[in-house]
């Protein structure tokens, strides 16, 4: 029986005899090893593309775009997130120094205070540390030549000195505050004090001439004994390795700050004398201070640093003078060196001096280590603490009956005081 051919394979063998004309659209060869149609079939499938409209006047659909290209955009590089800075922590707002009144911080207020005994003598001038000191007393002593005892807490200078001898009143000054007793040497009257109570009792006992070559040292341009210099930090040091603890610095006076224009003016002069030593005080309108003077030349401090006697420096000027007269008389002490001592518990008449303004008063002091008070009738006649005006102090402490000068434009006043009170040393 004839085979039939497959009508789409008849159909293009037909067309090509006809024209030469390309196979149908859409035909695949089958590759060689494929099966054999199955019985029935009609021959491989016809591709997609000749497959009739399945509707008459349908368009063939719309060719399809290719996706779009995604376009290459830069990394953005990270920002670092600004770490927030610490918030500061605000200092604490300053307080008045015990001893000047003046603002400070905290911390400084709380400083204890360092009494050192300082060399008045001729050959000792100019001194160090003197104008840095809060506190300056001074006192006579033997031979009419009076001693400094300055107080440092809210400064610490780099050179002090000459370092001098202990007296026994200087110690109870110095106990008003509990400070760290600085000295070299002193009276026998003094060394029994300090041997009792310069453990803390009263003071903290530092002699000086048992640290010569470490915290205490000669200088070189002078003799003994107007060469012996330290410093605060030597000091410091020192009282550590002792293991002192000094408590802080006491208010020692009541400040306020001054009201009006100074009632002194250029011609002002306070005048007082020791013995060999005249002590004068001038007055600075511009500065409302008292430059001071020994003997008709300047009281100088040596320059910041330099050893005592080297060079001077500027002027010392404190902002308050206190001048209160006491009794003194011969100590007992069986030396024959005419040391003196004084009725320093009790009462007497006491001059202050502040930024240009006088004010007669009282001072008192009721024991050996209770504070001097500066004392003036208030409004109603009671006694009231005398307001120094924040700054440095000088307090002279002259004997009873030594006249003192005091002249300003309308000249000199009669001396003051003129007679020891009862009880005064004999």
């Amino acid at each position: 029986m004839r085979s039939r051919l497959p009508f789409a394979l008849l159909a293009g063998i037909l067309a090509v005899a006809a024209g030469g004309c390309a196979p149908a659209q859409g035909l695949t060869p089958a590759p060689a090893g494929s099966p054999a149609p199955a019985p029935g079939t009609t021959g491989p499938p016809i591709a997609e593309a000749s497959r009739a409209p399945s509707a008459a006047g349908a368009t063939d659909p719309a060719p399809t775009s290719p996706p779009p290209t995604r376009s290459l955009e830069p990394t953005p590089t990270p920002v670092p997130t600004p770490t927030p800075e610490p918030t500061p922590t605000p200092s604490p707002p300053p307080v008045p120094a015990p001893l000047t009144g003046l603002l400070v911080p905290p911390a400084v207020a709380a400083r204890p205070v360092v009494a050192v005994m300082l060399d008045d003598h001729a050959d000792a001038r100019p001194q160090s540390g003197l104008a840095s000191a809060d506190v300056v007393w001074q006192a006579p002593a033997e031979g009419g030549i009076p001693r400094f005892m300055a107080l440092f807490s809210s400064k610490a200078p780099q050179a002090i000195g000459p370092v001098r001898s202990a007296r026994l009143y200087f110690i109870a000054w110095a106990a008003e505050q509990g400070a760290v007793y600085v000295h070299a040497g002193g009276s026998p009257g003094a060394l029994g004090e300090l041997a009792r109570s310069g453990n803390g009792a009263t003071v903290w006992n530092v002699e000086g001439l048992a640290y010569v070559g470490g915290p205490f040292w000669r200088v070189g341009a002078r003799w003994a004994p107007h060469n012996l210099d330290t410093s605060s930090a030597a000091l410091s040091g020192l009282a550590k390795d002792l293991g002192y603890a000094p408590a802080s610095a006491r208010p020692a006076f009541t400040f306020a700050p001054p009201v009006g224009p100074p009632a002194h003016g250029e011609k002002f002069r306070l005048a007082f004398s020791y013995g060999s030593t005249e002590v004068t005080y001038g007055f600075d309108p511009t500065t409302r201070t008292y430059p001071r003077a020994e003997n008709g030349l300047p009281t100088t401090d040596a320059p910041e640093g330099t050893p005592s006697g080297v060079a001077a420096g500027k002027q010392v000027a404190p902002m308050n003078v206190v001048v209160i007269s006491m009794p003194f008389g011969p100590a007992a002490d069986g030396t024959g060196h005419g040391r003196l001592d004084a009725g320093l518990v009790g009462e007497g008449p006491a001059l202050v001096f502040r930024a240009g303004e006088l004010v007669k008063g009282t001072w008192r002091k009721t024991a050996f280590d209770a504070p001097t008070e500066l004392l003036a009738p208030g409004p109603d006649g009671t006694l009231a603490p005398i307001a120094l005006v924040p700054g440095r102090t000088f307090v002279q402490v002259v004997p009873t009956g030594i006249p003192i000068q005091i002249r300003d434009a309308g000249g000199a006043a009669a001396p003051w005081p003129t007679a020891a009170p009862p009880g005064a040393p004999s």
